[in-house]
């Protein structure tokens, strides 16, 4: 009978929704407000289902219902699905009109959210009283949560960039459109890692290893995704380039520092995690260290191109020689790190990569570079390679036990 009386009273007020709103369809004048009322109709609806599933979710729970309890969860994930694979694609809202956050589908996404997030809590608040089988209910919801919140964000970061192009393109702004192509990138980038630090703080804060482990895979994500699309995907405006002073620049530091701050905490809470999770400090600052050199010299390699566009000379040369240059300087940069922190495993990497640019001198500069380039090359190098081993024989004492002696 309750079960009855539950279905009765959705089923109604579902069709009231619709009713509503397809009324407002067939009065609409124009296309516009036509598409708003089937915007609002598939909006509504998920709203709807969430609020009435946590109300049968929060019921259940204080009644200790556990029929109840299963069909709140049902209900629960019809919106969520919907609010995801359906409305994602479905609502098309006014790109002349879009406003970032301000809109009908992100208030409903928060919604649902909200939904999420408290029958999460209630889960947990009444863990004890829980069968077996619903043991796992809360980190489902709590995943779930996250990966609605993510996945919404995303879509808010398409539509406001696309509406940009949309724009742009009316008004024949080829600049624009290529500038709001980059932003969706790059954006969706830098919302993916500031996410995964997120997760990660406040994984480590509660000492929860699914949540760990969530954030650490989305933020391989943004890592991948800024070294292998974003460098060859984002195409920068070579006649307004600025070395540095530039978004996808930007957007590297903030990578590089989500990175580097996730290595820190879990440095520091290194005594409370499992044994499997001992290696990540280590994966996180060697990460580091490639999403630096990668980027630094797709920098160097922009700068160049940039300068070849806006004076018509060729630049392959510089462009070689200051990759050997960077590649040289980072390299004695870590081993200076580990003769300042006295650990032989940070100077042995810092040996490994100085044989790169030495390499690359010796196999392709030596053919491709101009006679002059290729002079200050040699140069350059010996000098950098002289000063490093002028340091090394300075301070033998200090760093004695080089090559095998244990790091502190």
């Amino acid at each position: 009978m309750v079960g009855a009386a539950n279905l009765f009273t959705l089923w109604i007020l579902s069709a009231e929704v619709i009713a509503f709103f397809d009324s407002r369809a067939l009065a609409a004048g124009t296309a516009q407000v036509a598409q708003n009322a089937e915007n609002g109709r598939y909006l509504s609806l998920t709203a709807m289902w969430a609020v009435y599933a946590f109300g049968i979710l929060a019921i259940a729970l204080a009644k200790r219902s556990r029929l109840l309890r299963w069909a709140g969860l049902a209900l629960l994930s019809i919106p969520v699905f919907m609010l995801l694979f359906v409305n994602t694609f479905v609502v098309i809202l006014n790109p002349l009109t879009f406003r970032l956050i301000l809109n009908f589908h992100f208030l409903t996404f928060l919604i649902v959210l909200a939904a999420l997030i408290f029958a999460a809590y209630l889960y947990w608040r009444q863990r004890e009283e829980l069968f077996e089988e619903e043991r796992y209910v809360f980190p489902v919801l709590l995943v779930a949560a996250i990966f609605v919140a993510l996945w919404v964000l995303s879509a808010e970061i398409f539509r406001f960039f696309d509406s940009r192009e949309i724009v742009a393109l009316r008004t024949d702004s080829i600049r624009a459109a290529r500038d709001a192509n980059n932003g969706i990138l790059l954006s969706l980038t830098a919302l993916w890692a500031i996410y995964a630090f997120g997760l990660l703080s406040v994984a480590l804060w509660k000492h929860s290893r699914l949540v760990r482990w969530a954030g650490l895979a989305l933020a391989s994500v943004a890592v991948f995704k800024l070294l292998f699309v974003d460098t060859f995907a984002v195409k920068l405006n070579p006649e307004t380039f600025r070395l540095i002073l530039n978004f996808h620049f930007l957007i590297f530091l903030l990578v590089l520092g989500v990175v580097l701050f996730a290595a820190y905490l879990y440095w520091r809470h290194r005594e409370e995690l499992l044994e499997e999770e001992r290696d990540v400090f280590t994966a996180l600052v060697v990460v580091a260290n490639i999403v630096a050199v990668w980027v630094l010299s797709a920098e160097a390699i922009r700068f160049f191109d940039s300068r070849e566009v806006k004076l018509g000379n060729e630049f392959t040369s510089a462009k070689h020689l200051s990759l050997t240059i960077l590649w040289t300087v980072y390299a004695i940069g870590v081993i200076v790190a580990g003769i300042i922190r006295k650990s032989s495993r940070v100077r042995l990497v810092g040996l490994a990569l100085l044989g790169i640019p030495v390499l690359k001198l010796f196999v392709f500069d030596v053919f491709l570079l101009e006679q002059g380039y290729r002079v200050g090359a040699f140069v350059g190098l010996g000098a950098l390679l002289l000063a490093t081993g002028l340091v090394y024989q300075r301070y033998s004492k200090a760093i004695r036990g080089f090559m095998f002696g244990k790091s502190p």
